[in-house]
């Protein structure tokens, strides 16, 4: 098995990814959100119901009692033990929600690494319900062997850009075959592949996220991002939503913000839980004093 080492760190890639035996080590607490070492230098919790969040921050958020909203199908995204459907970006146009969004299944190991992503699509009126849009063969990279990860969508003009993590399993510390990689389109459906956003890297870009307004457009502006996680939500803490609850995914108290959009006077946020099931949190939009943006 692949060694971990101070230089994959220093390439952003995370510890867990080379566990030597994922499902035995569920049970640990190496796999649980460590809120003293994580919290990361933000302001110390306070009661979300109070408002005591930082002057920075929207919210308070409510997670959708009917969560997850999207799960794994029986097609190309049927997900497999540690991942599904999830770590996608929204994006509201035409009077619609547009979940551009990761789907996983089990593919033959390479240095141990038993799965592989590829991009889909699905659509909903109201952000809860969602149809997919392929069901049968994902948004492109079907059939080539990289793996595409996490996606940030912007709109700029009428175009959209997609950003993903593509990896090359057999190649992944390859600056010249993985990282941050680019694609467009104008209707969401047919995309034109750009390729690597750093070709000439000397090291591994990823996670790639545009800055953008209330309307999913990019802006020029600093921000911040925060990540929530609460343990009692099966969908979160590794367990399936269905009753009975059964182990899906080894990563307890793991959600991924990737996509925020703004509709009927609230914040709607997709979220990834568990890496297996994507969720929907919402927020009201505070009322500015006049004068205020």
């Amino acid at each position: 098995m692949r060694a971990f080492t101070s230089t994959m760190v220093d390439q952003g890639i995370f510890a867990w990814q080379y566990s030597a035996d994922a499902e035995s080590g569920w049970d640990s607490s190496s796999w649980v959100y460590d809120e003293e070492r994580y919290w990361g230098g933000f302001p110390a919790k306070g009661d979300a119901d109070a408002g005591e969040l930082p002057g920075w921050a929207i919210g308070p958020f409510r997670k959708y009692a009917g969560n997850p909203v999207l799960e794994p199908s029986a097609s190309w995204d049927r997900g497999r033990f540690g991942g599904g459907v999830h770590n996608g970006a929204i994006i509201r146009a035409g009077g619609r929600f547009h979940y551009v969004y990761r789907g996983e299944r089990s593919c033959e190991p390479i240095d141990d690494i038993d799965y592989i992503c590829k991009i889909g699509l699905a659509e909903s009126a109201d952000g809860l319900r969602f149809t997919r849009i392929t069901s049968d063969a994902p948004l492109f990279g079907a059939d080539d062997p990289f793996s595409y990860e996490d996606v940030s969508l912007v709109r700029l003009g009428e175009t959209f850009h997609l950003f993903c993590n593509r990896w090359d399993w057999e190649r992944i510390d390859d600056p010249a075959v993985s990282g941050c990689w680019l694609a467009t389109s104008t209707d969401l459906r047919h995309w034109t592949e750009h390729g690597l956003v750093y070709p000439d890297a000397e090291r591994i870009h990823r996670n790639g996220v545009v800055l953008c307004d209330p309307d999913n457009r990019p802006v020029r502006v600093d921000g911040h991002y925060l990540m929530y996680a609460e343990a009692r939500y099966p969908h979160e803490s590794g367990c399936s939503a269905s009753d009975p609850a059964r182990r899906v995914s080894p990563y307890r108290d793991c959600i991924f913000f990737n996509g925020l959009t703004r509709h009927d006077g609230r914040w709607w946020i997709y979220y990834g839980g568990s890496e297996y099931y994507t969720c929907v949190a919402t927020a009201p939009i505070a009322r500015r004093r006049s004068g205020r943006r």
